[in-house]
């Protein structure tokens, strides 16, 4: 069995499909770092330290969104545990030392 597509999606060409970047009917300006020159230059660096340090900056906005509110999850349960982590482990070497031997350590 085939699927039968209507027939609006089937006359469109599919150049259409990709969005209006790919027509070449309408100039575009240049964005910042394609543009020649020093300043196209530096930012052309500029992208490509952000590219190496954090991600592709070209990402949509959802997805950016998406990953910040998974880092900051991440991050902030990562640190309360090791915080409570550290503070356990310093509160039971403090109490061996001053003396506290109920706690079943020898």
């Amino acid at each position: 069995m085939t699927a039968k597509v209507p027939l609006e999606l089937a006359s469109e060409p599919k150049d259409a499909i990709s969005g209006p970047s790919s027509r070449s009917a309408s100039p575009q300006t240049p964005r910042p770092w394609e543009k020649p020159g020093l300043g196209g230059a530096l930012r052309r660096a500029h992208r490509a330290f952000q590219r190496y340090v954090w991600d592709d900056p070209d990402k949509p906005r959802e997805e950016k969104w998406f990953l910040f509110k998974l880092d900051c999850f991440l991050l902030s349960s990562a640190c309360l545990g090791y915080f409570s982590k550290n503070l356990d482990q310093s509160n039971i070497g403090n109490a061996y030392v001053s003396g506290v031997s109920e706690l079943g350590f020898s």
